[in-house]
């Protein structure tokens, strides 16, 4: 049975609650007013509180710090000038050397424009980036990741680097390349990510884009000779009609590379618009990615990428249909793979579905994602020398038998870890011949591997002990890049480029 409360008994309720909040007039209760000083004093209580939160958090979890320098660009920046290139919009930056002066000359990292002097540019810090401290005091240090660690010279800086060697191993620098005991050391797709450069954007066209095209469209054969071709230019991209060819001839788009800070067309090398022109561009880098947006018109149609280093050639065919799998070559050589869930869609009822693609050969690894999916297991190739480059194009895409669509081509390049500091000739730790780490000593390095001072280079001795790390950074929360706003035709408002708020891999 329930119990219902008699009106005498409400009553008393409501004269008790009457007593503690006020008089009661009308039906309505009115409560009293705190005294002034009672306000005051929980704010100040709340201020108090707040701060000890603080510093507590600063002490035994995070702490933000900024980028001083440029040894991790372009993934980390230190104090930078962003500047607007006036012949294709691409913002792009050039550190500072001591705040004061460029590092180099400026040129376009995107269409080689060297008259950037005079063009929108803007003052910028640091990164400024969330290390959550004591983070290896649970867990040792791993390879590639970013770490913070105090100064191996004796001074008590921040030092912020890429953990490369491990306790124990026997590190060595050789074509650029990472090596650990005698092994190349490939990188996860995630990896390749966080280190990968951008040598060219298909988004930023310069307007005299058929006067120095990137992208040559040709048929029949990889070489570029003039011959029958259904690509055409579209906005953002290409497209195939995929009328007026064989079946069997695949028709190519081929990538040429412009050197910016050599204005001629060449092999891509370790040039980095950060550091301008005259500092790197030394080294010719064949470890190549490149991402794009593919949509096909037929299930079973296949298209075609290719990726060259020295002689050899790798060619991965992908096709839509449901029960498709994708193949691999090397020189004509068909390569056992595994396939992966990674899957082209397949365009319907006259709508293109497009698929992300990436692929990539970086520390002689081949990948092919797929909106983030792997298309097959990673396929490592033995690191002998295969000769001098082909002529050949280093990247190309190919169709055969159908129309196809590619738009939002990138390409981008892997580190190029350089034996010596740009005007030194003198090597470091682990260049000439490998280094032989100990019990608890790391190895690291700089992304930016022309101006980085790091275990190459110490004066103390390559090496960081397990004591020495300071946390890990895990957050971007204050990009130094800018972007530019212009309003009414006018010069731009620059402001932080949020879109750069990341995750630190």
């Amino acid at each position: 049975m329930a119990d219902f409360a008699s009106p005498y008994r409400v009553q008393n309720r409501c004269r008790e609650a009457d007593q503690v909040a006020g008089s009661t007039q009308l039906g309505q209760t009115h409560l009293r007013r705190p005294r002034t000083s009672a306000i005051v004093r929980k704010f100040v209580e709340s201020f108090v509180l707040l701060g000890i939160g603080l510093a507590l958090v600063r002490v035994f979890l995070a702490e933000a710090y900024v980028v001083p320098s440029g040894s991790m660009a372009p993934g980390l920046l230190g104090v930078h000038t962003d500047r607007i290139c006036p012949r294709c919009q691409i913002v792009f930056d050039l550190g500072l050397e001591g705040e004061t002066s460029d590092l180099g000359k400026p040129v376009c990292p995107n269409c080689g424009n060297p008259d950037v002097e005079g063009a929108f540019q803007t003052l910028s810090e640091g990164d400024r980036v969330l290390v959550q401290k004591h983070f290896y005091a649970f867990r040792a240090p791993r390879r590639w990741e970013v770490a913070v660690f105090s100064g191996p010279e004796g001074n008590g800086q921040p030092f912020v680097k890429r953990v490369a060697g491990l306790p124990g191993e026997e590190v060595q620098i050789r074509d650029g390349d990472l090596y650990i005991n005698g092994r190349i050391q490939p990188k996860s797709l995630a990896e390749q990510r966080a280190v990968r450069v951008l040598v060219y954007d298909h988004d930023h066209q310069p307007a005299d884009y058929a006067f120095n095209p990137r992208w040559i469209v040709h048929g029949g054969n990889k070489s570029g000779e003039e011959s029958t071709t259904t690509w055409q230019p579209i906005p953002g991209g290409f497209q195939a009609q995929g009328k007026g060819q064989p079946a069997e001839e695949t028709d190519w788009l081929s990538y040429r590379h412009w050197q910016p800070d050599r204005e001629a067309t060449g092999p891509i090398r370790d040039y980095l618009s950060y550091n301008g022109v005259g500092l790197g561009g030394d080294y010719r880098v064949e470890d190549l990615m490149l991402e794009t947006e593919v949509a096909l018109s037929e299930p079973d149609q296949p298209i075609l990428f290719t990726l060259g280093r020295g002689r050899d050639r790798l060619e991965v065919a992908l096709s839509a249909g449901a029960g498709a799998q994708p193949e691999v070559r090397q020189n004509g050589q068909r390569v056992v793979i595994c396939p992966g869930p990674g899957k082209l869609q397949v365009s319907a009822g006259g709508a293109l579905r497009f698929t992300r693609v990436e692929v990539s050969y970086f520390d002689h690894r081949l990948l092919v994602a797929m909106n983030g999916q792997l298309a097959f297991d990673p396929v490592d190739f033995p690191t002998q020398d295969s000769g001098p480059p082909s002529p050949a194009p280093v990247l190309a895409i190919g169709v055969r038998g159908g129309a196809a669509t590619v738009r939002h081509l990138r390409v981008f390049r892997d580190i190029y870890y350089t034996p010596q500091l740009s005007g030194l000739f003198q090597p470091g730790f682990g260049v000439a011949k490998p280094y032989q780490l100990g019990p608890d000593e790391y190895f690291l390095l700089g992304d930016n591997s022309e101006i980085s001072h790091d275990s190459r280079f110490w004066s103390t001795g390559p090496v960081v002990r397990r004591e020495e790390f300071i946390g890990k950074p895990i957050l971007v929360h204050l990009p130094g890049r800018m972007r530019p706003w212009f309003w009414l035709g006018r010069a731009p408002f620059w402001v932080p480029d949020f879109r750069e708020i990341r995750y630190i891999r």
